[in-house]
């Protein structure tokens, strides 16, 4: 049997969104798109290149996969 490991980034009040950029995701009306950036550093990154490397599969959100979806075609 498989597990789901879950990795994000949410801010203590509860904002989750991924690293982007401001215009990233403004439904709502938010406004605070790419908050984590200013926090952002190498560590990070290798963390998630690791854990990602180590998995089988992806399990993507809905946005996530619109957004991407957007670059590749």
């Amino acid at each position: 049997m498989r597990k789901i490991v879950v990795a994000e980034f949410v801010s203590l009040d509860t904002v989750m969104q991924a690293p982007g950029g401001a215009e990233e995701d403004t439904e709502g009306g938010f406004t605070h798109g790419g908050w984590t950036g200013p926090f952002w550093h190498d560590d990070i990154g290798a963390h998630f290149f690791e854990e990602m490397s180590q998995s089988d599969a992806l399990l993507l959100g809905r946005m996530l996969m619109d957004n991407m979806r957007k670059l590749v075609f």
